[in-house]
């Protein structure tokens, strides 16, 4: 998904990696204006931040790594529970996303 802008979900900002331990990505997290991308263990889809339901940090590791469990929608309405591996930054950016997306 390399698009720079995408109708539903506005100006892409950056792309971030999903870490399956400190060093190897499993996949990525790519933030847009109002939502993101997920492409994880063979599921992805695209939805707006408010379409999370949860969002919690459930362990953190080394290297500035969290262990983040993220309860979504996408938008024909599939529920996904995952946990996954990001950043502290990419954590700490797709939390605040969240809190302020329109509801």
């Amino acid at each position: 998904m390399g698009l720079e802008e995408d109708m539903l979900l506005g100006r892409k900002i950056e792309r971030v990696p999903i870490y399956t331990n400190v060093i190897d990505e499993e996949g990525s997290l790519v933030f847009y204006e109002k939502g993101f991308y997920l492409n994880v263990r063979g599921d992805s889809f695209k939805t707006p931040y408010s379409y999370i339901t949860s969002l919690e940090r459930v362990g953190t590791g080394p290297l500035g790594r969290v262990r983040v469990r993220l309860v979504v929608y996408d938008m024909f309405g599939n529920r996904f529970d995952k946990e996954i591996v990001l950043s502290e930054m990419a954590y700490t950016k797709l939390r605040h996303m969240w809190e302020t997306a329109e509801k």
